[in-house]
């Protein structure tokens, strides 16, 4: 696409959203990631019944608290779950990168995501542009750190 960066239409960015290169990438925050009463409501010791003991599975399926590194395996295992886009589009965008190319013949990266579905609504918006790929790739990876 050979656009402006700065001036993209609402229909220029569900073109790049349409021509990014595969690749759904969730964008979270650590804010995002499930806490211990998400835990709890969504029985999450099922999704680390493999790391665990029978004993505290039982005890977890019981109402006892997780203990930081099975609240951190269970968000894991949570982020592994957004790869597969099981997630709710309504509360967490996803994003794609699209090559641009600005008038001045610049080769740029955009990250296009985009939060919500046909039948409630869409929003889609650029969140950056990058000189590569890779350095798009990266902003995903730092945000969620956030």
């Amino acid at each position: 696409m050979n656009k402006n960066p700065e001036n993209l239409s609402e229909e220029d960015l569900d073109e790049l959203y349409e021509n990014t290169t595969g690749e759904a990438f969730p964008l979270v925050s650590k804010s995002d990631l499930p806490d211990t009463f998400d835990f709890r409501e969504n029985c999450g010791y099922m999704e680390i019944e493999d790391q665990i003991s029978a004993e505290r599975y039982a005890e977890l399926e019981g109402g006892a608290d997780p203990t930081p590194e099975e609240l951190a395996a269970y968000q894991a295992s949570w982020l592994e779950g957004l790869s597969d886009m099981d997630y709710d589009m309504d509360k967490i965008a996803t994003c794609g990168i699209a090559p641009i190319e600005a008038p001045d013949g610049q080769k740029l990266f955009a990250l296009v995501c985009r939060k919500g579905y046909s039948f409630s609504s869409i929003d889609t918006w650029l969140e950056g542009l990058f000189p590569s790929k890779e350095k798009a790739e990266g902003f995903i990876q730092d945000y969620r750190h956030k």
